[in-house]
């Protein structure tokens, strides 16, 4: 049992250390780890009770896509980082957002088991990240053009 408890000491400790040198602030991704936890618990009590087919497959796959959405802010902060950049302000507005994101999906869920009709959500997440992805783009973009019209 001391084992079990050390390990996860451990765990903890690399998870704040890493959130730490990346920038990303832990107390929030905590909250947001719990949203994520209360989402998929919302989720999964609304598929039950709509009867919406409940399966342990769905919920692996809804968790599975939840976790990949963690990815998103590391791998941000490590470009910033990568690239000496101090992208602090935008790993906390994306943070925010997709705090936002879950607290809406959790409302929605809940609203939708009190109404007893599926309601859909308007998906923050999949927003973000394209709006991350097009944004990164023409920036990338931009500075190509401006080192190939460099005149020396």
């Amino acid at each position: 049992m001391y084992e079990y408890k050390d390990l996860i000491t451990k765990i903890e400790l690399l998870l704040v250390a890493v959130l730490t040198y990346l920038g990303i602030n832990k107390n929030a991704a905590g909250v947001l780890f719990l949203l994520m936890v209360l989402d998929t618990f919302a989720g999964g009590l609304k598929a039950i009770i709509l009867k919406e087919g409940f399966t342990f497959k769905k919920m692996a796959a809804g968790i599975a896509s939840k976790l990949s959405v963690l990815v998103v802010p590391l791998t941000i902060a490590l470009l910033g980082r990568g690239m000496s950049f101090d992208f602090s302000m935008f790993l906390l507005m994306i943070m925010n957002i997709l705090l936002v994101g879950e607290t809406f999906s959790i409302l929605t869920n809940i609203l939708s088991i009190k109404k007893r009709e599926s309601i859909k959500n308007f998906d923050f997440i999949t927003l973000v990240i394209s709006t991350i992805r097009n944004s990164m783009y023409n920036i990338f973009k931009q500075m190509l053009s401006k080192i190939e019209n460099f005149k020396a």
